[in-house]
């Protein structure tokens, strides 16, 4: 593309604050009219000697979890992530400066640079703010920058090459299809796929356990089909779209974790999925913000339920958890549990070792996962193992080799000590169910730490206060609270401290070093508790 000379803009001074403003610039035919740029920006290569004008507030780390914890203490206390050189500021003299004012994660806070134009430059340095939501917001942008510096007439090249090649993209491969709504067409095409498959689909949701149990199911049917299932929790109207279309000839079975947060959700991951066997965990006090009360959390996932019996689909239900029955109104099920009236009678075992051990037509399965809370999880694995006839030999193997991983009750040996990290996501319901199986093998040398439970609404104090009352009517002396909703709570004993955040924690312990026998850690997803880990194997 061949750029307008430049007349007027010789002696004009720009400074960018972010990387792609410096692009913008660039595109425009200004570089040389560039003074400063943002520290992080190293494209093209030709601006890599200017001044920055910017540098990092983080500080050096070794490791994301630092960086991530950093920011977050950054923007708590409403500092910028970012600094502003401001003698580097007055020096230059900028008659622009081009940033955003979208997020003060992207770029320094628009605030800080508004501040520095009127203090140090005295206002006389314009401020270009970028604001791009989607496409056509970059484009709106990239012009108004045009405009502003006297170079339309190079954006309007610059688009229409631009054009030119998406244009020649979209002709030369077949592959790439132009839509108006990506959402809906992730949707409708991952149907269309599902319709064109033979594989049996199994759908799995709950409020606690689905992970655990869709990767315990899918260890069991592994071990004689070849089966797809869902990745990590990627169990919503995106992430389930997206592993349907990852269905290939080869698979004949499919494992869908479905997730829910309010009504009509489970019904439309069905009506994509069309699964062929459903089952749900249990009904817990999970994403009462979205759906308002445990009676919506039981009408909600149970439009599984009613997805499978509408189309005299087949069902697996914990037929000890009487709830689950009621839900399946009579319809044909097929159930396990310790019931000598189910299908399939599974017994847990006590054994001295403490481990999870259950009992299958005179097969003994040895878990080696955490938590009375997880024999359910284990039994739903082995009944549908029997189903699609697994042999009780390899159903064994897979019980017994799966090992959690991903913050699920892991076991961790750090030195003396055990540390059952359950980080990767809490509610009232799995709460109350690991401080449980946690307090059955405790001892007065043993810890707690939890982190805030999400997504509770107006229940939220509540539900904490009532975790803390479990905590407190046990054995353990030693109790650590944090996050903003446990802080809030009007409980108070000599056994607990509180901290509003995981940075804070993390400094007490520096002083007070945690060594007990056995160390509980939960919390929600974004609390990150399992950032504790790399202090627990320096202070241990």
């Amino acid at each position: 593309m061949t750029l307008p000379p430049q007349t007027k803009w010789n002696s004009r001074k720009i400074g960018t604050l972010l990387p792609s403003a410096t692009e913008i610039v660039c595109i425009l035919g200004l570089e040389k009219n560039l003074v400063g740029i943002s520290h992080e920006c190293d494209f093209p290569v030709s601006v890599s000697g200017l001044p920055n004008l910017t540098s990092s507030s983080v500080g050096k780390h070794t490791n994301s979890e630092a960086i991530h914890q950093s920011v977050e203490s950054l923007l708590k206390n409403s500092l910028s992530v970012y600094d502003l050189d401001l003698d580097l500021l007055k020096t230059l003299k900028p008659d622009y400066l081009i940033t955003q004012d979208l997020c003060d994660v992207c770029a320094v806070s628009f605030g800080q640079v508004t501040d520095a134009c009127n203090k140090v430059l005295n206002s006389n340095t314009k401020i270009i703010s970028l604001r791009p939501q989607n496409l056509k917001d970059i484009w709106e942008d990239i012009r108004t920058v045009a405009q502003e510096l006297d170079a339309v007439s190079a954006y309007e090249e610059f688009k229409e090459d631009v054009d030119k090649r998406i244009d020649y993209i979209f002709k030369k491969d077949n592959r790439l299809i132009n839509v108006n709504n990506t959402l809906k067409f992730l949707t409708e095409a991952s149907l269309l796929w599902r319709k064109n498959t033979s594989s049996k689909i199994i759908a799995i949701t709950g409020s606690n356990g689905k992970t655990t149990t869709k990767e315990l199911v899918r260890e069991v049917l592994s071990q004689k089909y070849s089966v797809l299932a869902t990745e990590g929790n990627l169990n919503n109207h995106i992430g389930v779209p997206l592993t349907l279309l990852k269905l290939k000839e080869h698979h004949e079975l499919a494992i869908i974790e479905m997730g829910a947060n309010h009504i009509k959700e489970i019904e439309l991951l069905c009506n994509i999925t069309q699964p062929n066997w459903g089952y749900i965990t249990n009904f817990g006090k999970a994403h009462l913000e979205g759906f308002g009360s445990i009676q919506e959390v039981v009408k909600g996932k149970s439009e599984l339920y009613e997805y499978l019996i509408d189309r005299k689909q087949k069902i697996l239900v914990n037929g000890d958890d009487h709830k689950q029955i009621i839900q399946t109104n009579n319809y044909p099920i097929i159930s396990f549990g310790i019931g000598d009236k189910n299908n399939f009678q599974i017994l847990p075992q006590e054994n001295k070792n403490k481990t999870l051990q259950l009992n299958f037509k005179e097969t003994t399965f040895i878990s080696p996962l955490y938590g009375t809370y997880n024999l359910n999880n284990i039994a739903a694995a082995i009944s549908f193992g029997y189903l699609f006839e697994v042999s009780l030999e390899k159903i064994k193997k897979a019980i017994n080799t799966y090992q959690s991983t991903n913050f699920r009750s892991q076991q961790i040996k750090i030195k003396d000590s055990l540390v059952i990290l359950d980080a990767y996501n809490a509610n009232p319901s799995s709460m109350e169910q690991a401080l449980k199986a946690f307090q059955a093998v405790a001892t007065s040398s043993s810890c707690i730490i939890l982190g805030d439970m999400l997504e509770l609404g107006n229940t939220s104090k509540k539900e904490h206060e009532a975790i803390i009352l479990q905590c407190l009517d046990n054995k353990i002396q030693n109790i650590h609270l944090i996050g903003p909703h446990f802080l809030d709570t009007t409980s108070l004993d000599s056994t607990i401290t509180k901290h509003n955040d995981l940075k804070t924690f993390l400094k007490f312990i520096e002083s007070s070093p945690l060594k007990f026998d056995k160390i509980l850690i939960k919390g929600s997803r974004s609390i990150k508790l399992e950032g504790i880990i790399p202090y627990l194997e320096n202070s241990l």
